[in-house]
């Protein structure tokens, strides 16, 4: 995922495959060669034409469960985000006005990892729209999104940190809030947990 227009008017955020993703299509090309080769050969090995079959199948499935494309327009002339994404021969897409995008945050994925996977969320009246489906273990490019997009539409007096980790609470996801807190400050699993009851001390007081 990156910024791929960044302007007073507008803002483009683009996510395309991937190396992973490429290497996948191009394997999976492969083995329909050899499949076909295989089923030309006289005499003929079934295990090869089977074998390759599987393979390419297996190949193919894998690169449509990794690919992702979207891509998510901010307009500051027209006050809205035209947005879409691909996956899975699927495609959403939608119309969104500034006034109805609440927040903009980091997302951390419920994992046994101790690193946070995150991606970059957008949180609206009436739903939650994420950039990208997938989690993305480079936070650091992910929180600069997600700064650049919090500046375009002028977020200033707000903390992206501080936003996440409350969605984060709100979602019962304490565990991925203290990874997120540990990996964005550079703190020891004890000091991150003593400020995450302090960000639960400040949401109680304001209740």
């Amino acid at each position: 995922m990156e910024i791929t227009k960044n302007t007073v008017e507008k803002l483009v955020v683009e996510s395309k495959p991937g190396f992973f993703s490429w290497i996948l299509f191009i394997w999976g090309f492969l083995m329909i060669f050899f499949f076909i080769d295989s089923l030309l050969e006289v005499p003929r090995n079934m295990g090869d034409v089977y074998g390759a079959a599987f393979v390419a199948v297996f190949v193919f499935i894998s690169y449509f469960l990794f690919t992702e494309k979207s891509e998510f327009n901010f307009n500051k002339i027209s006050q809205q985000l035209i947005w879409y994404r691909k996956r899975f021969f699927k495609k959403k897409e939608g119309i969104v006005s500034f006034h109805n995008i609440k927040n903009v945050i980091l997302q951390n994925a419920m994992s046994s990892s101790s690193t946070p996977n995150t991606r970059v969320t957008l949180i609206t009246h009436s739903e939650k729209i994420p950039l990208t489906v997938y989690y993305s273990g480079n936070s650091d490019s992910n929180r600069k999104v997600a700064e650049k997009i919090r500046g375009f539409l002028e977020y200033s007096e707000t903390d992206l940190l501080m936003d996440s980790l409350k969605e984060m609470i709100k979602s019962g996801q304490d565990i991925e809030a203290i990874k997120l807190l540990k990996a964005e400050k550079g703190i020891s699993l004890k000091e991150a947990k003593e400020e995450l009851r302090n960000v639960k001390d400040q949401i109680s007081t304001q209740k």
